[in-house]
């Protein structure tokens, strides 16, 4: 059985029907489900798509984005196996976010996830970010592949 962080993009292609990537994502997370992976959010990925959910929201002109939200989260609510994991509340975790920026040279909200899977042992990272999973892999986490 996996244990499997999912980014945020991940849940931006699932809900995204005119993404390439929207039937792979699918069929991606359906092949996780079916092998019991246990898969892990966290609320800062939650955000994360919030924020792009409304950004892609204004640039179609999307008319009543909120409601949509609020379909998207019950829908993500009911992805079985899925839970909360939440770092450490302490600056220590902090540190360790601006430590991994600079070692790879890579943005806060990336730095952000490895550090949170990084601190829950046997955890890989499900995602579509190449960047990400090469640091991810520098970093002995496993990234399933992504290829349908």
């Amino acid at each position: 059985m996996s244990r499997l962080f999912l980014d945020a993009n991940i849940l931006i292609y699932l809900f995204d029907e005119t993404s390439t990537l929207h039937k792979q994502t699918i069929k991606l997370l359906n092949k996780e489900i079916k092998k019991s992976s246990e898969l892990f959010i966290s609320h800062h990925v939650l955000e994360e798509f919030i924020f792009i959910q409304i950004k892609l929201a204004t640039i179609t002109h999307e008319s009543d984005s909120y409601n949509k939200l609020r379909e998207d989260f019950k829908r993500i609510a009911q992805i079985p196996t899925l839970s909360f994991v939440e770092p450490e509340e302490n600056f220590d975790f902090i540190a360790g976010i601006i430590d991994l920026m600079e070692r790879y040279q890579i943005l806060a909200n990336d730095a952000y996830i490895l550090a949170i899977i990084l601190q829950n042992k046997n955890m890989g990272l499900m995602t579509y970010d190449k960047k990400l999973v090469k640091v991810a892999n520098k970093l002995k986490i496993d990234t399933p592949s992504m290829s349908g």
